[in-house]
């Protein structure tokens, strides 16, 4: 989480392990404002964009995937989130304006 600025370490409130089927490594941070956000190992330094996303979001939904391999993230409905964790329910990429955010990470790291 070096890649985090302080402001955003700041607001996890807590960090859990999170398995889905087709990633068993996968980390949930609930954050003070009472987002879940869901993420790869790999996809953790997008969580920096994480104000911008709360603040730009029209979703009422309070979980947010990030999603590394399409670089953006995708505000969803909590119960899809885990009933994925569950194998109750395959991901779905329903991405729309209203839930996406683009999380501009650039390649340079």
């Amino acid at each position: 989480m070096s890649r985090l600025d302080f402001d955003t370490i700041s607001r996890i409130a807590e960090v859990r392990d999170f398995s889905l089927s087709y990633d068993t490594n996968m980390v949930k941070f609930i954050m003070d404002e009472g987002y879940a956000v869901y993420s790869s190992i790999d996809g953790i330094p997008l969580l920096k964009n994480y104000i911008d996303i709360i603040t730009t979001t029209t979703s009422p939904n309070k979980c947010i995937y990030l999603d590394y391999d399409h670089n953006n993230a995708i505000v969803r409905n909590c119960q899809e989130m885990e009933k994925m964790a569950t194998g109750q329910q395959e991901p779905e990429n329903t991405q729309t304006d209203e839930n996406t955010e683009n999380t501009q990470e650039d390649s340079q790291q």
